[in-house]
């Protein structure tokens, strides 16, 4: 019953709109969006295994409005959310017999994570090793060569400028220019054996010099402070680039190439509280690092189908927030290639959400028309992020080590996942609101718990000789907890009266059964007390 989502679709949407995109994995459909409309910004996947509860009465099929709504789901989904039926109208609309079940039951549904594009994608982000000795020595010697030429060039200064790059930015990540010393000026050479580059053959000669062009360069620098990447931006003296033409060249390295994207990590911010800024242009990361201060990590990853290496995977598994701030310039045949690639980043970093710049198509254009860089990505972050303006250096913060776990509650079996999570085994992450997993990191080895009465009455205890020592943290915390209605929906269900960081993700009791203690007046009453 692969054609029923497609069916539903039809109701909300002009038929003759809904257009056939692609035939891999089953077929893939884009159409207008029933609540924002557009023209192609809908998709759907007939064939994509929707929630357990369609699927066990043969519905397939997904759907998803990624650039604007966010939202996405299965047929029951697709109902509810566009035809505002509810949960048992849809059901009953598409011939599901529901057993009667509990509001806590009904509450608890929540379908397999939609569109998994890639099906059984077994993605394993690539680790760089860095190049040769020689070749880093050279780069380097080249980039702070460029850096000082960068400075007496007040030409590229001002260029670089009116992309949110001022002076201390180009100082902070060390921007250079080279400007060719041929008689076009368009060229500068270097001798490869210096880099620890073989001789290339062209027309059965070997050629002995490296070329390298005039353009701005943009070093990736290693703790030693060696250059581990080296990319020139072509920037022509008085036109812009011909269609086709490469923006970047990455200056030739032995094999393998490093071609890690450029990360810049936050500052002085915990891995589990960070928000990390995706892009595609590392001026662009830039420019988002620098206008927020550093408390916003930014992680270039050169085109839109770019994809982390290990250590940035590692950054962005363990991050609060990912925002997708990707070029949003669409192709001639109308693809946009952003949203295409959405699907895959949101299964893989369920706390990843789109966030399109305000104006233009990319963060250096939005700037240029006068968006506030940093204003407009706080409204991205969780309270708990700590924008500010920028800062001349970095202004670290110790953080504490977390207590060890434990016994596991009640002797529950479960795993330890890569970021030292313990998991109930009747629970995946792919089960768990991205918020209350951020929300277990926080916690996890603090001294904090969520108690309550049975009554509807609740509070928060902790150790206060704790909170006064660490005041980052504990306002964290409770930043971050306060604003989350997912954490709040979890705490309401929860079996115990009395939550620590040990049994916060253990919401349920035996395996496969609800929740002991079915206390949704919490949530009421925080609520009621927030306004």
């Amino acid at each position: 019953m692969s054609d029923i989502i497609l069916d539903i679709l039809r109701r909300y949407v002009d038929g003759t709109k809904i257009k056939k995109a692609s035939a891999r994995s089953g077929g893939e459909y884009h159409s207008p969006c029933p609540k924002c409309g557009g023209t192609d910004r809908f998709c759907v996947f007939p064939e994509q295994p929707g929630g357990a509860l369609a699927m066990q009465h043969g519905i397939t099929g997904t759907w998803a409005c990624p650039r604007h709504c966010q939202e996405g789901g299965d047929a029951i989904d697709l109902l509810t959310w566009a035809g505002g039926l509810t949960f048992r109208e849809a059901c009953e609309e598409l011939r599901i017999d529901l057993p009667e079940r509990t509001q806590e039951e009904r509450r608890r549904y929540r379908p397999l994570r939609p569109l998994t594009a890639h099906g059984t994608d077994t993605w394993t982000p690539t680790s760089y090793a860095p190049p040769p000795g020689a070749w880093l020595a050279q780069a380097t010697k080249l980039a702070t060569e460029a850096h000082a030429r960068l400075l007496e060039t007040p030409s590229i200064l001002s260029y670089l400028a009116k992309r949110g790059l001022p002076l201390e930015a180009v100082q902070r990540y060390g921007l250079g220019y080279i400007e060719g010393e041929d008689n076009t000026g368009k060229y500068l050479y270097r001798q490869r054996a210096a880099f620890g580059l073989p001789p290339k053959e062209r027309d059965g000669k070997p050629v002995r010099a490296l070329r390298i062009p005039r353009g701005i360069t943009i070093p990736c620098w290693n703790d030693d402070g060696h250059t581990q990447a080296l990319r020139v931006r072509i920037r022509k003296r008085n036109a812009d680039l011909t269609e086709g033409e490469d923006k970047y060249i990455l200056i030739a390295q032995p094999a393998p190439p490093y071609s890690a994207p450029l990360r810049l990590a936050p500052i002085g911010v915990a891995p589990e509280l960070a928000t990390w800024a995706v892009v595609e242009s590392e001026l662009d990361a830039m420019l988002i690092h620098h206008a927020c201060g550093g408390k916003i990590g930014a992680l270039a990853i050169l085109t839109a189908s770019g994809k982390p290496d290990a250590a940035a995977h590692a950054a962005l598994s363990a991050a609060a927030r990912i925002l997708m701030v990707m070029d949003w310039d669409a192709k001639p045949d109308g693809d946009i290639p952003t949203a295409s690639n959405w699907r895959w980043w949101r299964d893989r970093y369920p706390q990843a959400k789109l966030w399109p710049v305000p104006a233009g198509k990319d963060p250096g254009e939005a700037f240029a028309k006068g968006v506030d860089i940093r204003e407009w990505l706080r409204g991205g972050c969780p309270a708990s992020c700590p924008l500010t303006a920028p800062e001349s250096g970095p202004q670290p913060r110790a953080q504490p080590e977390p207590e060890p776990m434990g016994a596991l509650p009640d002797g529950t079996v479960a795993a330890e996942g890569k970021d030292g999570l313990i998991l109930p085994d009747y629970l995946e992450r792919r089960d768990i609101p991205a918020d209350v997993l951020t929300l277990a990191r926080i916690w996890r080895g603090k001294p904090i718990r969520f108690v309550r009465d049975g009554n509807g009455g609740w509070e928060w205890r902790y150790d206060h000789r704790w909170a006064a020592a660490h005041p980052d943290d504990m306002q964290a915390f409770m930043s971050f907890q306060s604003e989350s209605a997912a954490i709040w929906d979890w705490l309401s269900g929860h079996r115990d009266y009395e939550i620590t960081s040990r049994n916060f993700l253990f919401i349920w009791g035996e395996q496969g059964g609800l929740p002991s203690v079915k206390n949704t007046a919490i949530l009421n009453t925080r609520r009621a007390v927030n306004g």
